[in-house]
């Protein structure tokens, strides 16, 4: 069959053509210059291109479809168990990539992910500040199952310097005596969606990517950081560290309370916008 053929099928279908290429890739196990290349394709793809296909007809998320997706320029491995990484995501690892690049000690630091799915911020951060590493390195989750994916991650970006936990939040570092420097660097991406808020996310969302991934609580949705945030205060005092830096990820409707929050613990911070417009990233400093 002509490639062309495979295009007017996955059009037809309302697919757009960097997905229908996305799928031939996968179909095909090649790459987007390989198809480029091709101008035939065997009809026997057919039948596996038609059912990725009717996998998008059903509006299931492409990365949950083909099991991987882009962010910050790389590719990373996705499952229905965790969060699809999103472009909204990327200006945390802007962030933090900034603030390590222009502190003196960086490379006689800890590093805490906390919420890591698919380690997207923190390979990249890491991959970013190539060949400048920090001293420790962790990634924490909850879910077993996100942790087995994470390893598959850092593998597929040669990463192996990292330590990865199945814990809450901080609980592991407070109820566990770990390796940390005196200096101390926190990325956290957490549930920040009020429950029952269906009203002001996408109907595929909703369906498709897991609650966990979601839902930070009943009131503000907030509730996870404001928990994080005291246990920076905790594992301050128990380790006696010098300074911790903290990036968030927040839900576009939570700067004032945020803001509330941040103000009330008497803590320093900075607040940057995503390109939407919206305040989308916190660095918070001053435990």
């Amino acid at each position: 069959m002509k490639k062309s053929e495979f295009y007017e099928y996955g059009v037809s279908c309302f697919l757009s053509k960097d997905s229908i290429e996305r799928v031939l890739c996968k179909v095909l196990w090649c790459s987007r210059e390989d198809l480029f290349l091709k101008q035939d394709i065997p009809a026997s793809f057919l039948y596996d291109f038609q059912k990725y296909v009717y996998e998008f007809k059903k509006w299931v998320p492409e990365s949950y479809i083909l099991w991987q997706q882009e962010f910050y320029g790389r590719e990373f491995y996705v499952e229905p168990c965790t969060l699809i990484p999103r472009r909204e995501t990327e200006l945390l690892v802007d962030v933090m990539r900034d603030i390590c690049l222009f502190s003196a000690d960086m490379q006689t630091s800890s590093y805490i992910d906390i919420g890591t799915w698919t380690t997207c911020i923190l390979s990249s951060l890491i991959l970013e500040l190539h060949p400048l590493q920090f001293q420790d390195i962790y990634a924490v989750d909850i879910n077993s199952a996100i942790l087995k994916l994470s390893q598959r991650n850092l593998e597929r970006h040669h990463i192996a310097w990292v330590t990865l936990l199945e814990w809450s939040l901080l609980s592991v570092f407070l109820s566990e005596k770990k390796s940390l420097q005196k200096t101390l660097y926190i990325s956290a991406n957490l549930p920040y969606i009020k429950y029952w808020d269906e009203k002001n996310m996408w109907n595929d969302v909703v369906k498709y990517e897991p609650d966990s991934a979601l839902y930070g609580g009943n009131k503000t949705g907030f509730e996870l950081y404001t928990t994080l945030l005291h246990q920076c205060f905790l594992l301050k005092n128990t380790y006696k560290l010098k300074d911790i830096h903290v990036c968030i990820e927040i839900g576009y409707d939570q700067y004032d309370y945020s803001q509330d929050v941040l103000t009330e613990l008497w803590l320093r911070f900075e607040y940057f916008t995503d390109f939407r417009n919206i305040k989308r990233v916190i660095y918070i400093s001053g435990f």
